[in-house]
């Protein structure tokens, strides 16, 4: 992160003139979503009225807009003591930072947590190519789905270990974007497409047994018969299987 801007503290009458002084980023957990949530923050607030050490929120500026990296529960409490007509003093340490998310997947220990869609499109944000075009690719397809599949997207073109994903930005497509629209081509308009798209792993195993050869779809396409019933499971070897009994 570049060097703090500045370090500040709110007051309760810089809430009032301004209660909208800082906005949260996309995908982190809702400090107010979850009972446990707003438990945590009556924790903090009665920490702060006990007037205990607790470390400054950190704010980083993107768009002219500040965002909290670190810190949104201690703001709702502070948000919550300010509402009561208390007094308490919230020191801000703000960064002039070029992409807000990034900076937080640095600072935030619940970052694992978050969707997977969310550490794509902020690595996007970063103006990383792979991102953007990954992003691109399946928002074109149809995937006769209401929300966008972004996991089974990353399935079907072999995107490993989400976890390094989530973690440091790691993004290596298994086959090419090229190659992944030969496949969704061919599977589309088939009877077999709502059974390969249907959860992540039917996706995984469908990918396994064609990657290497993908003029096979052909053949599976030609013999596959929908009157068997396909796996119940998230097993990858049971999907692998009853794809290749088509083959």
């Amino acid at each position: 992160m570049k060097q703090a801007k500045n370090c500040y503290y709110i007051e309760y009458q810089d809430y009032l003139n301004n209660k909208e002084l800082f906005e949260y980023i996309t995908g982190n957990r809702n400090p107010l979503g979850a009972k446990k949530n707003i438990d945590h923050i009556h924790k903090i607030q009665r920490a702060m009225l006990r007037h205990e050490y607790l470390p400054s929120i950190i704010v980083g500026i993107h768009n002219n807009i500040k965002y909290i990296i670190d810190g949104q529960h201690r703001f709702e409490a502070a948000k919550l003591i300010w509402e009561s007509g208390k007094e308490y003093d919230l020191l801000v340490e703000e960064h002039n930072s070029i992409n807000p998310f990034l900076e937080a997947i640095k600072f935030n220990n619940t970052r694992l947590d978050w969707p997977t869609i969310t550490f794509l499109e902020g690595w996007a944000l970063n103006n990383q190519p792979n991102y953007k075009e990954f992003l691109e690719w399946v928002r074109a397809k149809n995937w006769n789905r209401n929300n966008v599949p972004y996991r089974i997207g990353l399935a079907l073109l072999g995107v490993k270990n989400l976890k390094k994903l989530k973690e440091d930005g790691v993004f290596i497509l298994g086959i090419s974007f090229e190659d992944g629209d030969k496949i969704f081509n061919k599977i589309e308009n088939s009877e077999a497409f709502d059974i390969i798209v249907s959860q992540e792993t039917a996706t995984k195993a469908f990918y396994n047994v064609f990657k290497n050869d993908i003029t096979l779809i052909d053949d599976f396409l030609y013999n596959f018969d929908d009157a068997i019933d396909y796996p119940h499971s998230s097993r990858l070897k049971d999907w692998v299987e009853y794809y290749n009994q088509f083959l």
